[in-house]
């Protein structure tokens, strides 16, 4: 084995040597790349939108309560008989005042009376309370019998009044321009666990009464409250995202754009250009690893040394080439450079473009894992979709 890496080192110094390893395998090659990236880690711009306002009434139920109660409008309630079918009464009026005491006193404002045939049937009464665009704040219902007096006359139960409200478990709010929105519950260490998507309608998110306080942050996709502003277009907006930290108060959360951009590769394939010679070596550890596909850009003529060996040293036993953009494999056998101690073949290459070389091994010294094939759910034969 030492022979054949004091042969690879003098095959370095005396040609253009572009040699890569595949996976975890120690790259041993110098294929063009692309100028490097921006650093992932520097913020371009960190914007609160101007126009962007706290939401405090997300802290806690209670506070979104409060909040819901000030946005009381108009009151519907009714009282119901099970016979005859159908007899209902009902009113709708608005609120005395947004706020609690309002809704209560302008409920017990209201006068209803409804006809009773079948005194062993129980009465229904329902109340809610809506906003100006009669979304449902608060709601309750209650089921009654009527009694009997000490006259033997069939009246309403002393409690019949009590209607308790509760609120709903959807409150809008308005929020500008809004189209879409999500909540991120965080855990301890502030990374996200979960994600629940909201209703949106007419610029108004309906907010989940359970999902106030705590560990979250609302996200907002809006119209016309850009985010933050791109450093690559001269001041265009890019996104409309905005955020609040609903345990702290509901304070806008400043978001960071970050630039970035990526060195790719893909599995299985190494790249080379205009190699008078080159090595690839797949990563192998007891005869089991992936095999290697070596795509060569060539600009123009010439003949590349080409040779393979595994990471345990096993040699490759044949090669096909393809030119890109035909379809034919031409086979190629290496022998024994002598001077190098190595296996490899001659490449020739008369036309400049794109070549495809796959190397091909004895068996057991480069046996690939399965890749196991998942078939689409109800895939029925034909195209997947059934």
């Amino acid at each position: 084995m030492k022979t054949k890496i004091n042969a690879l080192s003098a095959l370095i110094t005396s040609a253009l040597l572009a040699l890569t390893a595949l996976g975890q395998g120690e790259p041993t090659s110098t294929p063009t790349v692309p100028s490097a990236p921006t650093p992932i880690t520097q913020v371009q711009q960190m914007v609160t939108p101007a126009n962007q306002s706290a939401l405090p009434m997300l802290m806690s139920k209670h506070m979104l309560q409060t909040y819901a109660e000030e946005q009381a409008y108009g009151v519907s309630i009714s009282i119901s008989a099970s016979l005859p079918t159908g007899n209902k009464a009902n009113a709708q009026t608005l609120v005395m005042e947004a706020s609690a005491a309002g809704i209560i006193n302008t409920i017990h404002s209201i006068s209803l009376s409804v006809d009773v045939v079948n005194y062993d049937d129980p009465l229904f009464t329902w109340a809610a309370v809506y906003n100006d665009n009669w979304d449902l704040l608060f709601s309750g219902s209650k089921q009654f019998m009527l009694v009997t007096d000490s006259h033997g006359n069939h009246v309403m139960p002393e409690d019949y009044k009590s209607l308790a409200l509760k609120m709903a478990d959807l409150i809008p709010i308005s929020i500008p321009g809004a189209e879409s929105a999500f909540v991120d519950e965080l855990d301890d260490n502030g990374r996200t666990q979960n994600t629940h998507n909201l209703q949106v309608s007419n610029g108004k998110v309906y907010y989940p009464k359970q999902l106030t306080g705590g560990n979250r942050i609302l996200a907002v996709y809006t119209s016309n409250q850009p985010n933050h502003v791109s450093p690559n277009t001269n001041g265009t907006y890019v996104g409309n995202w905005v955020y609040w930290n609903v345990g702290k108060g509901g304070v806008p959360v400043r978001s960071a754009a970050y630039a970035a951009r990526f060195q790719a590769s893909i599995m299985g394939t190494v790249t080379l250009q205009d190699c008078d010679v080159f090595v690839a070596v797949p990563t192998v550890k007891g005869g089991y690893g992936d095999n290697i596909t070596a795509e060569l850009k060539v600009t123009h003529p010439l003949t590349s040394k080409v040779s393979f060996w595994t990471t345990e040293g096993k040699w490759f036993t044949s090669a096909l080439v393809r030119k890109s953009g035909t379809s034919q494999w031409v086979s190629y056998t290496p022998s024994l450079d002598t001077t190098q101690n190595v296996m490899s073949f001659n490449l020739p290459i008369t036309e400049p473009g794109i070549y495809y070389v796959i190397p091909a091994w004895n068996i057991g010294d480069v046996v690939e894992p399965a890749d196991p094939y998942y078939p689409p759910y109800n895939y029925n034969g034909s195209n997947g979709n059934g």
